[in-house]
């Protein structure tokens, strides 16, 4: 597939460069986004549209550009669907060459240059390791013409400046700390994977919405992350977004860390409020300037946030929250997390949101009990958020009880708070007492913790009262899998009883081992075992009583007479008949005259014939 590298863009492809649509057949003009497909409308120095990377990524526009990188928009060939391409170019110490597009350092900076290249593929790495909705996924990575490509899925949404300017000028507040609260978090563990954003400002916060009224905030832009340049290099200007750069940031020097990014969050928090951004770092510093309050600009806001947000935004590094968790528990002390030590190898986006899940159910007095762990479904990606929203779209009470119960499982998930809230506003609406459902929740936990018949049973009909709320139906069933089990062993221990053997008991005994405490299970183990004891004994005592080697006894009781009479006639019987084949041996032998001859034929024939 050929590519033209001309002035004019001779396409190859029925697709808008400017949006990634399909486009009708020889327009010049997208019908979707108005881009212009006929001439080519990327710098001279970068990729042109319709250019192909790695077989398979077609370029498109450039919708992003810094100085470490080209982000173009992108489509994926094979699986048809639109993607964002970051290219490695630090415009500082390398160059493009026109003809074959290749990418190489300038003189006296290739080893700045391999560097940077590095850091770039750590990035790449590093976001592989977030399955997060809050953080851009990466797809793919590979070199090529030189430098290194970064592909990732193409976030559609408009981003915080935008929303800014669609709200009037300023955003609700609570709106805006709800979209803020998870990412807090997730920044929390992106630091925690020693890597630090360095760039975080409205344009790269996109809001996205699964539905109108369902939103959630993906943070962008990992360019400026720390690991693209050593620390030791002097080659890479400092990159600035002045009035949301912090001072340190004005310096290649200058000490940088997670308080860096606590810096430029507060300062974006605070322009979506105000409608102004701070002014920059550099010029507080110079007319020793300080961060008007919000209240103080006619901003209705809770004096925690207002507060937060100018500790956030101090010049001085130290005086800042040092960690996100700090910020966190700062802007939402209610549902403050346990504190999590900066160590790559601890703690992950899964792990912190568990330990947040339990923080916040403690502070609202529900205890779980040791055999109710919390834990997140596999993947951490719940499926409960998603089965909230469909139950929502019904605008049933059911629906929105149902979506509450689910959302309650996963506080801090995306939207889920909002979500959680908006529910229970419907449902105050319609007179529904949702608190009733926590109660009878709680309640069958505590019934749950007893381990018991009672309990159980107990517990198997308070779930079934609040139908789709939390995982009372999974736990129902679960337990009524459970009683029917320890039942089924009850039973058959009972069974075994009821043979009256030694082996039965044994068996019986090691059936109501594995239910202790189940209805009367302990007591029968106790008989069971007395019974063994029992039958013991009296085995023992019929043993001693009886001869080692007893005799039948036969029914006229005359036993060693008639053992003798038997014995004596058998042995005569075949002495007889012995006597019998010696002589009609003999008598075939010899057939003459004799004195066995004589015996033969006139006594024994004649005894014989008696007989007969």
């Amino acid at each position: 597939m050929g590519v033209s590298m001309g002035n004019s863009n001779n396409k190859q492809f029925d697709i808008c460069y400017g949006c990634m649509y399909p486009l009708p057949v020889k327009q010049r003009y997208c019908p979707n986004c108005g881009y212009d497909n006929s001439v080519i409308q990327n710098g001279f120095d970068i990729l042109s549209e319709g250019m192909i990377l790695h077989g398979r990524y077609l370029i498109g526009k450039v919708i992003g550009r810094g100085g470490f990188g080209v982000t173009y928009l992108g489509f994926d060939l094979q699986n048809r669907n639109r993607l964002a391409i970051k290219e490695y170019f630090p415009v500082e110490v390398c160059t493009r060459v026109n003809v074959s597009r290749d990418v190489a350092p300038v003189t006296g900076a290739q080893q700045d240059y391999k560097k940077g290249i590095e850091g770039f593929q750590k990035e790449a790495d590093t976001l592989r390791l977030f399955n997060s909705p809050y953080i851009v996924h990466v797809l793919d990575f590979f070199y090529e013409h030189g430098t290194a490509y970064i592909v990732m899925e193409f976030v559609s949404g408009r981003n915080l400046t935008g929303e800014i300017e669609k709200s009037g000028g300023r955003m609700p507040w609570q709106r805006v700390m709800n979209l803020v609260k998870p990412l807090i978090l997730e920044l929390n563990n992106l630091h925690n994977k020693n890597l630090i954003h360095r760039d975080i400002k409205p344009d790269n916060l996109v809001v996205v919405r699964d539905r109108e009224e369902l939103e959630h905030i993906v943070l962008l832009d990992f360019g400026s992350a720390r690991s693209y340049a050593s620390d030791s290099s002097k080659r890479f200007t400092a990159l600035i977004t002045p009035g949301y750069a912090p001072i340190e940031q004005y310096s290649n020097v200058s000490r940088q860390g997670p308080y860096t990014d606590v810096y430029a969050l507060c300062c974006t928090i605070y322009a979506a409020l105000a409608g102004v951004k701070p002014p920059a770092a550099t010029e507080r510093l110079d007319r020793n300037l300080d961060v008007q309050s919000l209240q103080s600009l006619g901003v209705e806001v809770p004096e925690q946030i207002d507060r937060t947000l100018k500790h956030g935004m101090s010049l001085n590094s130290g005086d800042r929250p040092q960690t996100m968790i700090e910020l966190f528990t700062g802007f939402f002390p209610e549902d403050s997390p346990i504190v999590i030590q900066s160590d790559p190898n601890q703690k992950d986006p899964k792990s912190i949101l568990s330990e947040t899940i339990s923080v916040n159910r403690q502070n609202k007095g529900l205890q779980i009990p040791p055999t109710m762990p919390v834990v997140l479904p596999d993947g951490w990606q719940t499926p409960y958020y998603e089965a909230a929203k469909e139950a929502m779209v019904s605008h049933t009470t059911e629906g929105y009880l149902k979506a509450l119960g689910l959302l309650e499982r996963v506080p801090g998930w995306r939207s889920a708070d909002t979500l959680a809230e908006k529910c229970r506003q419907k449902l105050a609406a319609a007179g529904v007492d949702y608190q009733w459902f926590d109660s009878v929740y709680r309640d069958a936990q505590r019934k749950i913790a007893e381990d018991s018949y009672p309990g159980y049973m107990e517990a198997v009909k308070l779930f079934g009262q609040i139908p789709g709320w939390r995982d009372a139906d999974e736990l129902k069933s679960k337990y009524q899998n459970l009683i029917t089990q320890r039942n089924q062993i009850y039973e058959s221990g009972r069974k075994m009883m009821a043979r009256n053997d030694i082996q039965s008991y044994q068996e019986a005994v090691s059936q109501f081992q594995k239910i202790p405490g189940w209805l009367d299970a302990n007591e029968l183990t106790a008989e069971c075992l007395n019974n063994i004891k029992k039958l013991s004994e009296k085995s023992g005592r019929q043993e001693v009583q009886q001869p080692e080697n007893p005799e039948p006894v036969p029914p006229d009781g005359n036993t060693g007479q008639n053992n003798g009479n038997k014995s004596r006639k058998i042995w005569i019987g075949i002495i007889i008949l012995l006597i019998i084949v010696i002589l009609i041996a003999d008598y075939y032998w010899r057939k003459e005259n004799s004195v066995i001859n004589y015996l033969y034929d006139e006594v024994l024939l004649k005894i014989l014939s008696s007989f007969s």
